[in-house]
C-alpha cells in the first residue's frame, strides 16, 4: 500500500469577502490558530466569512435535498478556492437569545445527563408516596414494584424529568413562573380618551378598533378615561367578550362593516400573551403582565412526580439549585455508592456497576468544562434569559468540548467576552482540549494571553476597512512578537499603556441599594457624578445585576414615572435626568439600515441632492432620494436594496447584484443628479473618513460625520448594512449621535465596550469616554479590559468570587486606592 500524504493546512486562495483584498493564506489544520488585527481589518471576514461559511456549506452539501430545503444556509463565500476545509461549527460573539424554557442545564450537557441519572440511579415515589430505588438488574425494566405496598408503577424515563416535556408542572406548563395582568399598566395616561389611545393593550396589533366596539357597548370614547363612570371603566378593563356589528374606518379613509369580537383590556393582554403566534406580539403583551414564581413548583417547572424522586436524598429541584462548584463532591458520593456494590452480589452487580459508573462519569465530564471556564458559581437551574452574553458563549463552548468530536473546524469569535483576566487560563485549557481531540481551532480575539497560547497567529491589516484586508504577518506568537506589526509590541510586552488624565470624584454622587436579586443581597453602591466609573469583578460577581438590571431601570422609572424593580430598595439619582444604555445588540434587521440612515447623515445628504438645480428642475424633493420610498427614485427592480435574493429551493438563497441598477439602489435618472461629480449612490459608497473630508454641506452634517470619526468608525462606508457590524461597532455607532452635545445630567452605561477592539483601539474608546465626561456626562462601564480600568476615575470591584461567593463590593476607590487594596480582585492585574 502506498504512503498517503494528508493535508496539513486549509488552503484559501483569492478571498474577497467584505474588505479581504484577494487574500491567499494557508491556515494550519489540527492546530490552535489565532486571528488578530485592528478593528475592521477583516478578521471575522476571514474566520467566519470564509473558513466557517465554506466548512458549514460543504457539510450541508452532504445532506439530502429534502433536508437542505428545511435548513437555512449561507451563500457560498466570495473566494476563488478553498481546499481541505473540514466540516465547521462557529461560536459567535453574540449567541442567539435563549427561550423562556432554557437554563444552564439545557444550554449545557448537564441537564440531559442529570435527568438520565435521576431516572436510572434515583429513588422514585410510588402512588402511595413510598420511595422505591431502582434495584440492580432493573435498569431495563418498564415498571417498578414498591416493596412496602406491592404496587407496581411505570419506571420514569429521562423525559419524565424534563420541564419541557413529560415532567412539566401542570400549572405553569414548565416555565416556573405564572403571569397575571398588571391593572396599573393598562391605562398609562388616564387623561387621554379611548379614541386617543388611552388603553395600552388596544394599541397592539389587531386591537385598534376596540374603541369603536366599546362605543357600541355604551362607553363614551371621546372623554378622558378618568372621567368615565365606574360601569364604563369596568366594561373597558374587564367587560365580557361579545360581538357587535360596527363600521371601521381604515387609515386611508375607507369605511367597511364587520362583526367584531369585543375584548376588554384585560382579555386583550391574555389573548396576545397565550395564543399569539408572533413573538413580537407576545413581547408587546409582556409590558402589561406581572410574572411571579409558580406557587406549585416553586420555580422549578417540574410536576409533583419528578419533584418527588431523590438522588443522594436530594430532589431534582435541589440538584438544579446547587452551584456547579459543589457537583464534584456530589459526583464522588455517587461513585462511592457504585463502588460499594459487592462483587458477590448475585443480582447482576456488573449490570448495575458498569452503567452507573459510566453515567456518573458522563456527569463529571459534563461539569468539568463549565468549571474550567469560570462558571462554577452558576446553578444548573439558572434561567437562560438571565445570563450575560459571555456566559451564554462559554456554555456553548463547554457543550462543544463535551462533544469530543474529531476532524472538525471550530471558529470562535471573541471567546473572552465577559471573562475576567483570572479566568482566561481555564478558557485556554478548554480550547487546548478541543485541539487535542483532533480538531482544528480558529479563534478571533485580542486578549494577549489568548494570542500567546496559540500555535500560530494570522494578523490582518494594516488598517481598518479599505486599508485592511491583507495578511500582514503570520507565524508563531514568538515570531510575531519580533515584528513591527500592530500586534507585535503587545505580544512582546513592549506596548505602552494608554492613561488619560483622571479626575477625582466631586461632591455629587448617585447611589443605589439592592435588596435581594440574584447574587446581590443588601448591596449599596455609589457612583461619582460627572466621572468615569468602571465596575469590574469575576464572571458572576453581580456586575450586570447591579448596573444593567437594577440601576438603569430604577433610574428610568424615576425619570419617566412608573415602578422600578422591586428588588431596588433605595435610590438617590443625584443630578441624573437622562439615561442611555449603550449595548452591543445588532442595529437594524436588513440592508436598508446603514450607518448613513442610523446616524442621520442620510437626511442631510438627501437634502443636499434635493437642493441641486437639476433636482429642483425635475421637482424632486428629499424623499425622492430615499431608497426606502416606493414613490421616489429608487430602483424598481430591487426596491432600493441593490441586490436580489434568488430562491434555489434546496440550495442556499443566492444573493445577486441587481442587474438593473448594478447595486446602486437608484435609477439611472436619479443618479444623473450629482454633487462634485458624485451621484447619491457614489456618496453612499464613500467611507465616513472620505465623506468627512469632502463634506461641503450644513454644519449639522459635518458634526454627524465628525462624531463617527471620533468614535473610530471612519473606515465604515456610509451605505454598508448595519446588521453586519460587530458588537463593538454597533456600540460606537449608537454613541456617535450623542457626542458634541451638552451632557449635564446624562448617564451613559456601557456593557463591555471593548468587545472587538484591538488593544491599540482602546485608546480611542478611552478618548470617547473623556469627551463625554468633559461635556458633563456621568459614565459607568462594565469592563474587564485592564487599559479601560486603568483610566477610570472610580472603580467598583465586585466579588470576591461568582454566584454565592460574589455579590459584594470588595473594594472601591480611585485606581491608586484599588491597587493598594489587598481585598481587591482586580488589583493584582493592575499592578502587573
Amino acid at each position: 500500500m502506498s504512503q498517503r500524504s494528508l493535508p496539513t493546512a486549509i488552503e484559501v486562495r483569492g478571498a474577497t469577502v467584505n474588505n479581504l483584498a484577494d487574500v491567499d493564506v494557508d491556515v494550519p489544520l489540527n492546530r490552535y490558530v489565532g486571528v488578530t488585527g485592528v478593528s475592521g481589518s477583516g478578521k471575522s471576514s476571514l474566520a467566519l466569512g470564509v473558513l466557517y461559511a465554506e466548512g458549514s456549506r460543504r457539510y450541508l452539501d452532504g445532506l439530502s435535498t429534502y433536508q437542505r430545503r428545511r435548513i437555512g444556509q449561507a451563500a457560498a463565500p466570495r473566494v476563488r478556492s478553498v481546499e481541505h476545509v473540514p466540516a465547521a461549527l462557529a461560536l459567535r460573539q453574540r449567541p442567539d437569545p435563549p427561550g423562556p424554557r432554557s437554563s444552564v442545564a439545557t444550554l449545557s450537557e448537564v441537564g440531559a445527563v442529570l435527568r438520565l441519572s435521576f431516572s436510572r440511579l434515583g429513588a422514585h415515589p410510588c402512588p402511595e408516596g413510598h420511595l422505591v430505588e431502582v434495584v440492580p438488574g432493573a435498569w431495563m425494566a418498564e415498571r417498578l414494584t414498591c416493596p412496602i405496598d406491592g404496587i407496581t408503577f411505570p419506571m420514569p424515563g429521562a423525559e419524565s424529568f424534563s420541564s419541557a416535556s413529560l415532567g412539566a408542572c401542570p400549572r405553569c406548563e414548565g416555565l416556573g413562573v405564572v403571569s397575571s395582568v398588571n391593572r396599573s399598566t393598562l391605562v398609562p395616561d388616564p387623561s387621554l380618551t379611548l379614541d386617543q389611545g388611552a388603553v395600552g393593550p388596544w394599541r397592539l396589533t389587531g386591537r385598534k378598533h376596540m374603541p369603536v366596539v366599546a362605543r357600541e357597548l355604551g362607553v363614551r370614547t371621546d372623554v378622558p378615561f378618568r372621567d368615565l363612570t365606574d360601569e364604563e371603566r369596568h366594561t373597558v378593563l374587564e367587560g365580557p367578550t361579545t360581538k357587535r356589528h360596527v363600521v371601521i374606518t381604515s387609515n386611508n379613509g375607507r369605511a367597511f362593516e364587520m362583526d367584531a369580537v369585543y375584548e376588554s383590556a384585560t382579555q386583550s393582554v391574555l389573548s396576545l400573551g397565550t395564543s399569539s403566534r408572533s413573538s413580537g406580539e407576545r413581547h408587546g403583551a409582556d409590558r402589561f403582565l406581572t410574572w411571579t414564581i409558580c406557587p406549585d413548583c416553586h420555580g422549578s417547572g417540574l410536576g409533583p412526580g419528578p419533584r418527588g424522586s431523590r438522588l443522594l436524598d436530594l430532589s431534582l429541584p435541589e440538584w438544579l439549585d446547587t452551584p456547579l462548584e459543589r457537583y464534584p463532591a456530589l459526583i464522588d458520593h455517587l461513585l462511592d455508592g457504585v463502588s460499594d456494590t459487592p462483587d458477590t452480589d448475585p443480582d447482576f452487580p456488573a449490570v448495575r456497576q458498569r452503567p452507573a459508573a459510566e453515567l456518573v462519569g458522563e456527569l463529571a465530564r459534563a461539569v468539568r468544562p463549565l468549571l474550567e471556564l469560570g462558571l462554577s458559581y452558576l446553578t444548573p437551574g439558572r434561567r437562560g434569559d438571565t445570563l450575560s452574553t459571555g456566559e451564554r458563549q462559554r456554555l456553548e463552548l463547554a457543550a462543544t468540548a463535551m462533544r469530543r468530536t474529531t476532524g472538525m473546524l471550530y471558529v470562535l469569535d471573541e471567546p473572552t467576552v465577559g471573562l475576567h483576566p483570572e479566568a482566561v487560563e481555564g478558557l485556554i485549557r478548554v480550547m487546548d482540549d478541543i485541539v487535542a481531540q483532533g480538531n482544528s481551532l480558529v479563534v478571533v480575539d485580542h486578549d494577549v494571553a489568548v494570542l500567546r497560547a496559540a500555535d500560530q497567529l494570522i494578523e490582518l491589516g494594516p488598517g481598518p476597512g479599505r486599508d485592511g484586508g491583507h495578511i500582514v504577518a503570520q507565524g508563531a506568537p514568538s515570531e510575531l512578537a519580533e515584528t513591527d506589526s500592530v500586534t507585535g509590541p503587545y505580544l512582546a510586552g513592549m506596548a505602552e499603556v494608554v492613561v488619560a488624565p483622571r479626575r477625582a470624584p466631586g461632591d455629587e454622587w448617585l447611589s443605589l441599594t439592592v435588596g435581594d436579586f440574584l447574587t446581590l443581597h443588601g448591596v449599596t453602591a455609589r457612583f461619582p457624578a460627572g466621572r468615569l466609573t468602571v465596575v469590574t469583578g469575576v464572571s458572576g460577581a453581580g456586575k450586570t445585576a447591579l448596573v444593567i438590571d437594577s440601576l438603569v431601570p430604577a433610574l428610568q422609572a424615576g425619570i419617566l414615572g412608573g415602578e422600578g424593580p422591586e428588588w431596588v430598595t433605595g435610590l438617590d439619582a443625584g443630578p441624573i435626568d437622562k439615561v442611555l444604555l449603550v449595548d452591543s445588540t445588532p442595529i437594524g434587521a436588513n440592508s436598508r439600515s446603514t450607518p448613513a440612515t442610523y446616524s442621520g447623515i442620510f437626511d442631510e445628504i438627501r437634502k443636499r441632492y434635493a437642493a441641486t438645480d437639476l433636482a429642483k428642475e425635475r421637482g424632486w424633493g428629499a424623499s425622492w432620494f430615499s431608497y426606502n420610498t416606493a414613490s421616489g427614485g429608487r430602483c424598481p427592480e430591487c426596491e432600493g436594496l441593490g441586490s436580489l435574493s434568488l430562491d434555489l429551493q434546496y440550495l442556499p438563497d443566492l444573493e445577486l447584484v441587481c442587474p438593473v441598477c448594478e447595486g446602486a439602489r437608484y435609477t439611472r435618472e436619479t443618479q444623473e443628479v450629482r454633487i462634485s461629480g458624485l451621484s447619491i449612490a457614489d456618496t453612499l459608497a464613500l467611507t465616513v473618513d472620505e465623506a468627512h473630508e469632502r463634506w461641503t454641506g450644513t454644519a449639522k452634517g459635518k458634526k454627524i460625520l465628525a462624531s463617527l470619526v471620533d468614535v473610530g468608525l471612519g473606515y465604515l462606508t456610509l451605505g454598508e448594512p448595519t446588521p453586519a457590524l460587530s458588537g463593538g461597532e454597533s456600540q460606537r455607532l449608537r454613541l456617535a449621535s450623542e457626542l458634541g452635545k451638552g451632557q449635564e445630567g446624562g448617564l451613559f452605561v456601557f456593557d463591555e465596550p471593548s468587545i472587538g477592539l484591538h488593544p491599540r483601539d482602546v485608546s480611542t474608546l478611552v478618548r470617547v469616554f473623556r469627551t463625554l465626561v468633559d461635556a458633563g456626562a456621568t459614565v459607568i462601564v462594565i469592563e474587564h479590559d485592564l487599559d479601560v480600568i486603568a483610566n477610570a476615575d472610580w472603580i467598583i470591584d465586585l466579588g470576591p468570587g461568582g454566584g454565592v461567593h460574589g455579590g459584594r463590593i470588595v473594594a472601591e476607590g480611585t485606581v491608586e486606592e484599588i491597587v493598594d487594596d489587598e481585598a481587591s480582585v482586580i488589583a493584582p492585574w493592575l499592578r502587573a
